[in-house]
């Protein structure tokens, strides 16, 4: 009797923990991801590169990451969540002790491409894990809960990164980010469960042949197809701005130093990581998703124009990157959509095309980006580094609030989901 209110209490708990560490290692993925802006003028003074080189090295985490998500979502079908991020952790620690020892750019290319390749399994994981231990309304809130733990990796690989980088070296930093890598390979293989003792059955894995069948079914889904498009442009400040050249930028247009410029894009991932939970509360409650997704994109797409083009005291600079933060946020109910429309044997891959999508928009942008500020730069040096003006830097993100108004369009052809609707 005492075993089985000890088993029942376990399995209580069971759902946050498998969650909560598989979220873990998605905040701490989220961290790597970001890193490379606070890094970058470390990277500048040791490797002697300029801005292409810096965004080939953020978009080799990317290209890997985009590389594997289809990949990602039919291993975690076909052999469970709880091995794979297993795996997945062990390769981020093997990518960031390569990159730690990196000595040429290509090394660093490299270490970010395993990284990136680890990475790939974190949201999706998650997410999978949501949708077979929670029920259909608390998913929503779940993965707004995740977005938000996320969030705080991202916030930690901006400003306090770069403040901790003037007291410790890079490499050792990075070093240290390759031995959490390793501790999270033991916790989430002791503690993350695939799904219910009672769900079993329901998850088995499916033959390759039945999942052909399917994933046929859910690359011809035009409303998957929309809600992966919306999601992919509204994604773009993320990758192109938050992540790279946001801080650079408004160190050029405010006059601020490494540090304070990437706590203010920091605040973008702030807002993401208050507005996810919101954005599903709220769509919950109005039972309109869809709505949501098109008003908050205008509001991106405002918040993006003023912070590029208008010159604002810094303090309203911080409230406003906030604001877009909480306003990109709404991409989340892409993925609770995708879960409303989409079959549980090939969930992981549908969440893992969403995903695609979601990021190869970004880091495209993230490429281009960086190629305008290098075709349109003035050849000016300042102490061996390349410097670009403001002029240079909004030439080549007037790209993110182009990318806005194609999400814009993107959510007019969303369905509410049918469940609303009834």
């Amino acid at each position: 009797m005492n075993v089985n209110k000890e088993t029942s209490k376990w399995f209580v708990f069971l759902p946050w923990l498998s969650w909560g560490f598989a979220a873990l290692f998605y905040s701490h993925q989220y961290f790597l991801r970001v890193s490379v802006s606070s890094l970058a003028p470390s990277l500048v003074s040791n490797f002697h590169i300029n801005a292409e080189v810096v965004g080939e090295v953020a978009s080799s985490f990317y290209i890997a990451f985009i590389l594997m998500q289809i990949v990602s979502g039919f291993l975690i079908d076909r052999f469970g969540v709880r091995l794979m991020l297993t795996l997945a952790a062990l390769m981020c620690s093997g990518g960031s002790l390569l990159f730690s020892e990196a000595t040429t750019p290509h090394m660093l290319e490299l270490g970010r491409f395993i990284t990136g390749a680890g990475a790939s399994f974190s949201y999706i994981g998650v997410v999978t894990l949501a949708r077979a231990w929670f029920s259909h309304k608390n998913f929503a809130l779940v993965n707004g809960l995740t977005l938000s733990v996320g969030t705080i990796g991202a916030v930690l690989g901006g400003g306090p990164l770069a403040y901790y980088l003037q007291i410790s070296n890079w490499r050792e930093v990075i070093f240290e980010t390759s031995m959490v890598s390793l501790f999270l390979v033991l916790v989430i293989w002791l503690f993350v469960r695939d799904c219910p003792a009672a769900k079993k059955e329901k998850y088995v894995a499916i033959k390759f042949n039945e999942f052909l069948k399917h994933l046929r079914g859910v690359f011809f889904n035009p409303q998957l197809l929309f809600t992966s498009m919306y999601s992919s442009f509204l994604f773009v400040p993320v990758i192109a701005f938050a992540a790279l050249w946001g801080a650079p930028f408004i160190a050029t247009a405010y006059g601020l130093n490494n540090e304070a410029a990437n706590f203010a894009t920091s605040m973008i991932f702030l807002g993401v990581g208050v507005g996810s939970p919101l954005v599903a509360w709220l769509s919950n409650m109005l039972q309109r998703r869809v709505l949501i997704m098109t008003s908050s994109t205008l509001g991106a797409m405002i918040a993006m124009l003023l912070v590029l083009y208008i010159h604002s005291p810094i303090y309203v600079v911080f409230i406003i990157l906030f604001l877009l933060g909480v306003f990109i946020s709404s991409f989340t109910l892409s993925f609770v959509i995708v879960r409303e429309i989409t079959d549980h044997c090939v969930a992981a891959t549908a969440f893992s095309f969403v995903n695609l999508l979601k990021l190869l928009g970004g880091t495209v942008i993230l490429q281009l980006s960086g190629w305008l500020l290098q075709e349109h730069w003035s050849d000016y040096h300042e102490g061996g580094a390349t410097i670009y003006s403001l002029h240079n830097f909004r030439f080549a993100l007037v790209l993110i609030p182009a990318c806005l108004l194609m999400a814009f369009i993107a959510s007019l052809f969303i369905k509410e989901p049918r469940w609303i609707k009834e």
